[in-house]
């Protein structure tokens, strides 16, 4: 897709080095995992909290940074897609990038288990979760790690929801060995390179829809029917 790789390349060329400390002020971390960590931070110039994503250079190439980051801002003029600010940076240890900041968290926070939520929330958070999956569909793009905990939300009764996390949306048509997401399974080859993506969706939309409002997966039955 010729507007992301031009995106891509000028990101390159224009990302600098810089000190965290000098620029921003830590406020707490939000979160983190195997990629690196989310800082909650307040930009010293503009005075705005915004949520910085430290990707580690040990365990992510430059280029996947670059196209997480890249897919991220094309998509995010989207109401139902994690705002993004144009800040790309790297220190001596991570890549990094900013984006909104969500007060409430992530919906995996909010669920409880075996109870799970209403049913007006739930069908507020899929309605809004479909939405940002159908724009994503109209750039040709698919999202491919579709969970609770990649889905940012703004307040408790979930009114606004963004989904979040592109380091693994690929182009429509991309050969991938495996599909991710929060069933916590790999597809197996040939089952992902013989079923359309809108397939792979439809048991992963329903597994979201099951998890919100139940708070648990029907995991076992789901492996059940793909075998």
């Amino acid at each position: 897709m010729d507007v992301l790789n031009e995106l891509q390349l000028l990101t390159a060329k224009h990302m600098e080095k810089l000190e965290i400390n000098k620029y921003y002020e830590v406020i707490r971390e939000l979160g983190k995992g195997t990629y690196g960590r989310v800082d909650l931070v307040i930009h010293k110039t503009r005075g705005t909290k915004m949520a910085l994503k430290f990707l580690r250079k040990k365990t992510t190439k430059q280029k996947s940074f670059l196209q997480e980051y890249c897919i991220s801002r094309y998509l995010s003029a989207c109401p139902y897609i994690i705002g993004m600010y144009d800040i790309a940076f790297e220190t001596d240890e991570h890549y990094v990038f900013a984006q909104e900041y969500a007060a409430a968290g992530d919906l995996f926070d909010i669920i409880p288990p075996q109870v799970g939520l209403s049913e007006h929330i739930t069908k507020r958070c899929i309605y809004q979760v479909a939405l940002a999956m159908d724009h994503l569909h109209s750039r040709k793009l698919v999202h491919r790690d579709i969970k609770p905990e990649n889905i940012l939300i703004f307040d408790k009764e979930c009114r606004k929801v963004k989904l979040s996390d592109f380091g693994m949306t690929r182009i429509t048509g991309t050969m991938e060995k495996r599909v991710s997401g929060f069933l916590n399974m790999k597809f197996e080859e040939e089952f992902v390179l013989g079923l359309k993506y809108e397939l792979v969706y439809t048991f992963i939309f329903s597994e979201l829809s099951t998890r919100l409002w139940v708070g648990y997966l029907f995991e076992k039955s789901l492996r059940v029917m793909l075998v």
